[in-house]
């Protein structure tokens, strides 16, 4: 059995965001997913409590026994993200708000308004980022084309960072939690992991394709 993980991971090529349903599962709907391909950065630190330190001073004040527990298993995970551009559709997925639209019908989006107690996004959403599976000085290959690294993260929330105005190119950074969420499963129907999440935090593998982008949301049945 060969082990296909010998390699590195290079470059941030793809990001994908899905609403989740109240009950933390994948929704459907018109504007519940979006392929993304301008991330500049995707950051995660895991968060374990740590294990338990026990210490018994006797009378003269020395420490007489001391229990050290076992590692705890991970809770949760911290997450920093950065875009290439501005995107209402995105800002909306990723912190709730609603969108400011122009023309008839669903309209063409114009803009972006920030969450209120009636529109903030307390169900978060489902994350999955792609990168380039690399050997030494080239593509690894996975079933004969080019590997990826693929991500995923069952249940994220996320604030956005400062915002500045200057004679440069603004790239939107944001921070965010990711949680458990095990009734996320294998994620997208239509592009499912190979394993249910269960009680993971997080978790990833390697892919042998990654999804086209697209500017706007995208329908999940």
């Amino acid at each position: 059995m060969a082990n296909l993980t010998c390699s590195q991971m290079l470059k941030l090529c793809h990001l994908r965001i899905l609403r989740l349903t109240a009950a933390g599962a994948v929704a459907a709907g018109d504007d519940a997913l979006y392929e993304f391909g301008k991330p500049v950065l995707f950051g995660y630190t895991e968060v374990r409590p740590d294990p338990e330190h026990l210490e018994q001073l006797d009378g003269c004040g020395d420490v007489c026994a001391v229990f050290d527990g076992p590692a705890k298993a991970v809770q949760s995970v911290t997450l920093k993200l950065q875009l290439c551009e501005e995107n209402a559709e995105i800002d909306e997925l990723l912190l709730g708000g609603s969108l400011i639209s122009e023309g008839t019908g669903p309209g063409n989006t114009i803009g972006y308004l920030a969450a209120t107690d009636a529109t903030v996004n307390a169900d978060g959403v489902g994350i999955e980022t792609w990168a380039y599976q690399w050997a030494g000085k080239q593509r690894a290959l996975k079933d004969g084309q080019p590997g990826w690294y693929r991500h995923f993260f069952s249940k994220t929330t996320w604030t956005k960072d400062e915002v500045t105005q200057q004679n440069g190119f603004t790239a939107p950074a944001y921070t965010g939690t990711g949680t458990v969420n095990s009734t996320f499963g294998t994620g997208l129907v239509a592009d499912p992991l190979p394993v249910a999440i269960g009680d993971s935090a997080y978790g990833w593998f390697i892919d042998d394709a990654k999804p086209e982008p697209a500017c706007g949301y995208q329908a999940v049945a």
